[in-house]
C-alpha cells in the first residue's frame, strides 16, 4: 500500500555512503549535531556544533554525532555508535515509498494503529529573526538567517526566514494513556501574526 507508514531500524557501517545513496527530496530539512573532541575556543567552531539546513544546501555528516533528515512524509535519524567510527544506528519513520532501499521494510504502523492516534503538533523554536541593522552592528553578513534568544549563548540559524518559526512534529499517541510513543519531525512553519 503506497500511503502506509513504517518504522524501520538498522545498523549502518558507513553512514556517509549510506546517506549519499538515499533518494530524499532536495528540499528536505537536515539537522546535525556534533559533540566536540576538544575544548572549543573560537565562536565559529561553536556555531557549527548544531547545524540546521536543507539537504540541497549541502551538509557534511561525516563529523556529526547524531542527526536527522526530515520532510512532511518521513524522518530518518541516526546516532553514531562510537566517536571515531562511521557506524551508526539509523531509524526511519514515515511513508513506505520514501524508505531507503538499503533498509529493511520494518514494521507497518497499521499494526499499531488500533492503539495509536497520530497528530501534528507545533513547537516554537527559540529566537527571533535579527534584522539587517542588528546584523550590521554585530559585524555579521546580512545574508544569513540569524536568530537570537537571550537564554541561548549563541546565534541560531534556521533554513527558513520568518520573524518566529515553529517546528511541526507528528506524534503517535497511545490512546489508552495519552502518552507519545513515537514521533518524527515534519517541517518548519512561519508563525502567523503575533505570539500571544
Amino acid at each position: 500500500m503506497a500511503n502506509e507508514e513504517v518504522l524501520s531500524t538498522d545498523l549502518v557501517q558507513d553512514l556517509s555512503a549510506f546517506l549519499t545513496t538515499c533518494a530524499f527530496p532536495r528540499e528536505a530539512f537536515v539537522l546535525v549535531e556534533q559533540i566536540p573532541q576538544h575544548v572549543l575556543t573560537n565562536p565559529e567552531e561553536r556555531q557549527e556544533l548544531l547545524r540546521f539546513t536543507r539537504l540541497e544546501d549541502g551538509v557534511d555528516v561525516s563529523m556529526s554525532t547524531s542527526g536527522r533528515i526530515f520532510d512532511r512524509d518521513f524522518e530518518l535519524r541516526w546516532e553514531r555508535q562510537a566517536q571515531e567510527t562511521e557506524t551508526a544506528r539509523v531509524v526511519y519513520l514515515g511513508k513506505s515509498e520514501a524508505l531507503p532501499a538499503q533498509l529493511p521494510l520494518g514494521q507497518k504502523l497499521d499494526e499499531w494503529r488500533a492503539g495509536l492516534t497520530p497528530r501534528t503538533r507545533r513547537y516554537f523554536l527559540f529566537g527571533t529573526l535579527l534584522d539587517a541593522k542588528q546584523l550590521q552592528e554585530m559585524g555579521l553578513p546580512e545574508n544569513q538567517n540569524s536568530y537570537a534568544e537571550v537564554r541561548v549563548s549563541r546565534l541560531l540559524r534556521y533554513p527558513m526566514t520568518a520573524q518566529r518559526l515553529q517546528l511541526m512534529v507528528r506524534e503517535y499517541v497511545e490512546k489508552s494513556t495519552g502518552r507519545v510513543k513515537l514521533l518524527r519531525f515534519e517541517g518548519l512553519k512561519p508563525v502567523e501574526g503575533r505570539r500571544a
